[in-house]
This record gives C-alpha cells, structure tokens and sequence, in this order.
C-alpha cells in the first residue's frame, strides 16, 4: 500500500465540500462530492449511468437517476421534471412498447412554463418500433427539448 499525500489538497472541516480519498487495494479512489471543478482536464472516457424508467402514469425523468434514461410505455402517458435543476441535460430514449402509436404530452408545469420548449415548435412523433432519442436540457426555469431521431 502506498502513502498517499495531501500537500496540495483542502479538506473543509464543516460543509457539504468534502474530498475522500481511500484505496481497494490497489487503486487510489477520490470522491469529490458537493466540489465544483474548473476547466478540468478529464482522460479517457467518462461513463455515465442509464437508468430504466418504470413506466407509470405521471413517471419521473430525474436527471439525479442518470443522465442516459429508458422507458417502455404501457400506454399513452404525461410524464414530470421535477427534479430537474437548471444546467443540467439527459438523454431519454423512449420505446412505445407495441404497434401502437402510445404518445407523450410534455405540458406538465414541472417542465416550465407551457411544459417543454421544443425545437422545431413541436414535440417529436414517437417511433411505433425501437426508441426514439430525445435530447433535454434545462435553462433558468424552463426545459427545452430536441428529437435526436429514432434508433430500431
């Protein structure tokens, strides 16, 4: 086992800006939680969570989840944003289950005001087979949104 240092490391005595750093064995792992990190120079890949969505009448999509999101539709449904915070942005793929041409109606207020804003003035057309790709991003109060396409 290595010694770790910390010459260059704050470590806060009160508040959410903690910096934890332990080891596996063999690997050093650091956990920044609650930090902002400026101009950060990441290498390699960064991996991000896909969360499956359960299907539900006013179901949830909460970036906190992850920001890749899956749901297959039951039926025809009016999904939330309430969890949404301003700067941050998922992709939603969305499968309507069956033949059936299921829809979506993004109005609810937790989107914003009038719901989402989309490009192009209206909400995509669901695919009737394999996903569609949806793009969402949020701005001061409001959730816009833009159709990636569609993926068999």
């Amino acid at each position: 086992m290595s010694t770790l240092s910390t010459t260059n490391l704050k470590n806060p005595s009160s508040g959410s800006n903690n910096i934890v750093l332990a080891t596996n064995g063999s690997t050093t792992i650091a956990t920044l939680t609650g930090t902002t990190l400026t101009d950060p120079a990441i290498t390699g890949t960064i991996l991000e969570d896909v969360f499956t969505i359960a299907d539900g009448a006013a179901f949830e999509v909460d970036p906190g989840n992850g920001s890749i999101q899956l749901i297959t539709l039951g039926t025809s449904r009016t999904p939330k944003a309430t969890n949404f915070v301003a700067g941050e942005s998922i992709t939603l793929m969305v499968n309507d289950g069956t033949s059936t041409s299921y829809t979506i109606t993004w109005t609810d207020a937790t989107w914003g005001s009038g719901g989402v804003i989309w490009k192009g003035g209206s909400a995509p057309t669901l695919a009737a087979t394999g996903y569609s790709v949806i793009q969402f991003w949020k701005v001061g109060s409001q959730v816009y949104g833009a159709s990636v396409g569609n993926v068999a």
